[in-house]
């Protein structure tokens, strides 16, 4: 906003000095002078319609700057409220919540996961799933079906709530 009150501030001050001009050609009255005063008037006015073309596209480009701020601080808002939402149904949930990467290491482990494997979350983030609750007698298994699931996107265990057996921290199934 202030570069407009300049931009107007300025091109008044240059149209005051060719008024004062335009009095002194009428006196003499040479085409020489009458025509450097219309180019000097021309080249003012180009020159101020450049400036505000310029503000105005730089006040056009701040406007959608922070609109796009807005914009991605209300989603970064709801996605913190959704991953809220989320932790306070896995923290709360009557089943164990376990979730793996690609290399069965452990990246969740709710309450009820620490209470049935005797692990608690921070010894268990981080851990292969393997190495952890996986009986020797399944571990084949599991690796085989997690790289069935690598290859192809599916897998029998997906989807679905199932009992199996497992271990507990101080060994038994």
């Amino acid at each position: 906003k202030w570069f407009i009150g300049a931009a107007i501030a300025v091109l008044l001050v240059v149209v005051t000095g060719m008024f004062v001009q335009v009095r002194a050609l009428e006196q003499q009255r040479t085409w020489l002078a009458w025509g450097v005063l219309a180019v000097g008037m021309l080249f003012t006015a180009l020159s101020s319609a450049f400036l505000l073309v310029a503000v105005g596209r730089r006040v056009m480009v701040e406007n959608e700057v922070r609109l796009r701020t807005a914009e991605l601080e209300a989603s970064n808002r709801a996605l913190q409220e959704n991953e809220q939402r989320t932790g306070d149904i896995r923290d709360n949930a009557f089943d164990a919540y376990i979730v793996i990467d690609a290399d069965s290491r452990i990246l969740e482990w709710n309450g009820q996961a620490e209470h049935l494997f005797g692990w608690s979350r921070a010894q268990a983030l981080g851990m292969r799933l393997t190495d952890s609750i996986i009986p020797i007698q399944h571990r084949q298994a599991h690796a085989d079906g997690i790289q069935r699931y690598l290859a192809t996107g599916t897998g029998a265990l997906l989807n679905r709530s199932i009992e199996i057996t497992a271990l507990h921290r101080e060994g038994r199934q």
